[in-house]
């Protein structure tokens, strides 16, 4: 069993690249958190999840979440990006961004191997 997320990859640069005309100044190691305040205060049921991806520190807009009971992290079913998925990144105006899904994106395996993600 193993729990999955899905959702559009941005690198740390992208995101506050993104943050810049929105007014947003996330301090350093609080850009998710400040972020998804902002999304809150805004109506928009979503979060942005520092997480690694391939072995590369990433921050994921989460459109989508299960636990597929037959996988493991290593052998899953991918989400596919939706309809639901394109409008919200239409809604927060992102582009070139890859639709990926995150297996165990809390795994103890994960916060050892890039600390600097959750800092």
């Amino acid at each position: 069993m193993v729990y999955l997320v899905g959702g559009y990859k941005l690198t740390e640069d992208q995101v506050l690249q993104w943050c810049r005309p929105r007014n947003i100044d996330p301090p350093k190691y609080q850009v998710a958190g400040t972020i998804d305040r902002w999304l809150s205060s805004q109506k928009i049921p979503i979060r942005l999840l520092p997480c690694d991806y391939e072995q590369k520190c990433i921050f994921l807009v989460v459109t989508d979440r299960r636990v597929d009971p037959k996988g493991t992290i290593n052998d899953f079913e991918p989400f596919q990006e939706s309809e639901r998925a394109r409008n919200i990144k239409d809604r927060l105006e992102i582009d070139d961004v890859e639709f990926v899904t995150v297996p165990n994106p809390y795994g103890v395996r994960r916060l050892f191997s890039m600390p600097y993600c959750y800092s």
